[in-house]
């Protein structure tokens, strides 16, 4: 995991989950985070992956899980 500041952040929206599930929510929208950004910076249009990262993130909210 590249740092606290995301678990931080997603701790905050699932209090209530584990420590290794969120551990691992951190380390896979974390990798969502990185591939879109090198895409984006090899030409990729950056609207789809703006979008993508929004509902991605969207799943993490408490009624989702």
């Amino acid at each position: 995991m590249g740092g606290a500041e995301p678990r931080t952040d997603l701790s905050a929206l699932q209090p209530v989950m584990a420590p290794d599930d969120l551990d691992a929510l951190t380390d896979i929208l974390s990798a969502a985070f990185e591939r879109a950004a090198l895409a984006i910076a090899s030409g990729a249009p950056r609207l789809p992956y703006e979008r993508t990262v929004e509902i991605l993130i969207g799943y993490t909210a408490p009624h989702r899980i």
